[in-house]
């Protein structure tokens, strides 16, 4: 169990936090399980191939496993309906990206989940997250499976807008005028940057957005200095 802020379910505009108790699975006990109790393998043949094709495609990941051996995981973010209640959640998931069921319910395995409701945003998650990051590099320097050492590196990172919007407190979302993560496209009325030009050459096109930039102009600075 890892405490966090999370805020108080209450009528009107005030908002009052308080300290909550959530579970975190940790994710060198999901990977010790997968591959030790259930005996998940994955050949070193895919490993290898995943590795080559991320530097020969110059892949941004390329170099993120200086042996080639690590195994690749993935991170997912995402939100969803209990159906029961219609209450909204966000969860994280985990995931071996070179494992592929036929069932996709079998390639997740959640590490946590916040009610939506009771978010603060990076001030609910920055606590979540700190346990899983510090688990995930025991992993990539290797865990013992079995009398085997595993070593496992993140590779992937995916969610939805809303979950980055949630977790990073974006300074934009799809409730912004500048909604776009990959332009300066709006939809101010007026607006030189106007979704709505459609023709050959807008003027949006001529601001497209580079990685370096999104995470410098997108994210609020106090909320980078909360996760380092």
């Amino acid at each position: 169990m890892v405490e966090t802020m999370v805020k108080e379910k209450m009528a009107g505009d005030d908002i009052t936090t308080k300290p909550m108790k959530l579970p975190v699975f940790l994710p060198e006990d999901i990977l010790t399980y997968l591959f030790g109790t259930l005996g998940m393998i994955i050949e070193d043949e895919a490993v290898n191939k995943f590795w080559e094709h991320a530097k020969r495609y110059d892949c941004p990941w390329k170099d993120i496993s200086p042996d080639g051996q690590h195994l690749p995981l993935g991170l997912y973010g995402d939100g969803a309906k209990y159906a029961p209640t219609g209450e909204k959640i966000i969860a994280v998931f985990l995931n071996v990206m070179l494992w592929s069921p036929k069932s996709s319910r079998m390639s997740r395995w959640l590490l946590f989940s916040v009610e939506q409701d009771m978010s603060l945003g990076p001030a609910t998650f920055r606590p979540l997250v700190a346990p899983i990051v510090e688990s995930l590099c025991r992993c990539f320097n290797g865990i013992d499976v079995g009398g085997q050492t595993i070593k496992f590196s993140v590779a992937e990172l995916r969610g939805d807008w809303e979950w980055h919007v949630n977790f990073l407190d974006l300074t934009r979302s799809w409730r912004f005028s500048q909604f776009c993560w990959r332009c300066d496209t709006s939809k101010k009325p007026g607006d030189p940057y106007s979704f709505w030009d459609l023709s050959e050459d807008p003027e949006w096109e001529q601001t497209h957005v580079s990685h370096g930039q999104f995470l410098a102009r997108m994210i609020r600075a106090e909320t980078a200095r909360s996760f380092i």
